[in-house]
């Protein structure tokens, strides 16, 4: 009689049957937000999880479908093919892995494209142009122009259908359209196929992405540091200033002295918050209706911070604020003016405008 299987360096005596390892820990596995779930697929993404640690635990495929309705083989399957398959974050897709209609893996294709009438046929043809050995080299030029640093005329950042045009005319100049292998019979010409390349290869390199995305500016402000050697500061050593721009756009009626209202138009809402660094304690806050934020909007969240706190007169909620709200100097007159040593802000105008600096 032959000797116990093996798979790898693994003996048969440390695997569940089917081959699976007996070590699975699903309690390590990414959960899934059930709530978020439609019903219909919140009710069978549970059977199938409640089949799953069934299996593990070793039921038979009678007591699988009594319970479940699922069977064992399809379950194997799931845990196989779905839940043990790594996922793009570095973990295993877990969980996810028994969703409904969840695609766990990319279209392969493995044969030549025929592409027929209104673009039939054109699945997968991007991933197998790449993988010839004319497309890796188009793959590779096409990765150096979507890294590229603009130039000329082009400014800071690099125009999508700039790419686009480049990269249908370099498969044009090769030949792909005389020999049906890209859709060129559509109106689109598979540019959603090639944005969603983009957006892969810019989200590969996130420092260039910025560059490109949002300019010199962008990627200087999303360098950060990895959270040691952080000064040691007291309390009022250091405050921050910044604007925050709410995303609404509302009518306000305001009183007319002629009688009546008059309707203006608020085009943006700015919250300036003056924050103190030791302990995170808003010190102020001063709401803007302007357009951009300016040096007066500024200045008045710095006087509010220097000058005792009060509760406004509220007509809309007798609930508004809690019953210990504040800004620290409504605690006592201690706090009352208490000025700081460093005021930081960011690249804002506003913030570091001369009216604002000989002020500070």
């Amino acid at each position: 009689m032959a000797g116990p299987s093996r798979v790898g360096s693994r003996s048969a005596a440390g695997l569940l049957q089917g081959g699976l390892p007996r070590d699975i820990d699903v309690d390590t596995w990414a959960p899934v937000d059930q709530a978020a779930l439609r019903p219909e697929h919140r009710e069978r993404f549970l059977r199938r999880k409640r089949a799953i640690q069934m299996y593990l635990e070793g039921a038979s495929a009678a007591e699988i479908r009594l319970h479940t309705g699922e069977s064992r083989s399809n379950i194997y399957r799931l845990i196989v093919n779905r839940c043990l398959l790594p996922h793009p974050d570095g973990n295993l897709h877990g969980w996810r892995g028994a969703l409904p209609f969840l695609r766990v893996q990319g279209y392969n294709r493995h044969t030549r494209p025929r592409i027929g009438e209104g673009g039939t046929g054109a699945s997968g043809a991007l991933q197998w142009l790449f993988a010839s050995s004319e497309g890796r080299l188009l793959e590779s030029r096409f990765r150096e122009q979507i890294l590229k640093k603009p130039t000329g005329l082009e400014g800071q950042r690099k125009s999508r259908q700039s790419l686009f045009r480049w990269f249908i005319t370099e498969l044009r100049t090769l030949g792909y359209e005389r020999r049906g292998e890209w859709p060129f019979n559509v109106e689109k010409l598979g540019s959603v196929t090639i944005n969603k390349f983009i957006d892969r290869v810019l989200a590969q390199n996130p420092r260039r992405q910025l560059l490109l995305l949002g300019g010199e500016d962008a990627r200087r402000k999303a360098i950060a540091g990895d959270g040691t050697n952080r000064p040691e500061l007291l309390l009022f050593d250091r405050v921050e200033c910044d604007a925050h721009k709410l995303d609404g756009r509302m009518v306000v009626a305001v009183p007319s002295p002629h009688g009546g209202y008059e309707m203006r138009k608020i085009h943006r809402l700015y919250v300036i918050v003056l924050l103190e660094v030791a302990s995170r304690v808003a010190l102020s806050a001063h709401l803007s209706l302007r357009r951009e934020v300016g040096a007066d909007d500024v200045l008045r969240a710095v006087k509010k911070a220097l000058s005792p706190w009060s509760p406004r007169q509220l007509q809309f909620s007798d609930t508004a604020y809690n019953e210990d709200s504040g800004m620290p100097s409504s605690l006592g007159p201690e706090f009352v003016g208490a000025c700081w040593g460093e005021f930081s802000v960011d690249g804002a105008l506003a913030n570091v405008c001369k009216l604002i600096l000989p002020l500070l």
